[in-house]
């Protein structure tokens, strides 16, 4: 399961009896063994899957994909804005400046920050930064559009949009990880699914819970 693992199997797909993708974590050995060609490889996989010790993943349609790619794009650009406040904040910090009254990363602060006390090279790199959270923010809206269009044309949504804390952005990125919900049977596939299963350890007399796995199976 790897970047382009989608692609490979849209083409080998019209000329093979099946073609089953692993998730990675699945195939650690093989990662990690210290002699590693092309050839042990598909052996090990070879044998593995004759054993029966590969499961493969769910391979979605396009439709899906494409809403997974629109999810996976905004929580790219949502990181990046994160980052950039980030470094924002921690110009202020080193020359020990209190933030201005209400919002210090809204468009009309720019000129706040361009008065600070900073050196050349600060100032360059603060300007820099700007520039890069106003082109996440313009980037996020387009890809909220996009996501509100893709909910509006999906009927599954209307069921998750009564749910407290459900928008548009976060119904599709559960809609685009169950994908076709009647492959799944039953409510505890459902939620390892989609992600939302919290975390579980049990080891002895010990039992540790965390949050969710946001891990799809």
């Amino acid at each position: 399961m790897t970047a382009n693992a989608y692609s490979v199997y849209d083409d080998l797909r019209p000329y093979v009896h099946s073609v089953t993708i692993v998730h990675p974590p699945h195939v650690a050995l093989i990662v990690r063994a210290q002699v590693k060609t092309d050839r042990k490889s598909a052996l090990t996989l070879a044998q593995l899957h004759a054993a029966g010790f590969l499961p493969g993943v769910w391979v979605p349609p396009l439709s899906a994909r494409d809403q997974r790619g629109l999810v996976a794009q905004r929580a790219m650009m949502v990181r990046l804005q994160t980052q950039v406040k980030n470094r924002l904040h921690a110009v202020l910090n080193r020359g020990r400046l209190r933030l201005p009254p209400g919002d210090p990363f809204e468009p009309a602060k720019r000129e706040w920050w361009m008065q600070l006390p900073l050196t050349a090279v600060e100032r360059t790199r603060v300007e820099c930064d700007l520039e890069t959270l106003a082109f996440v923010r313009r980037q996020i809206g387009h890809l909220d559009g996009g996501l509100t269009v893709q909910a509006t044309e999906d009927d599954r949504f209307l069921y998750l949009l009564p749910l407290p804390g459900i928008n548009p952005t976060t119904a599709m990125t559960v809609l685009g990880a169950i994908g076709d919900v009647w492959r799944l049977p039953t409510a505890r596939q459902l939620v390892g699914n989609s992600g939302l299963g919290a975390r579980a350890h049990d080891s002895g007399q010990m039992h540790v819970s965390g949050g969710m796995t946001c891990a799809r199976r």
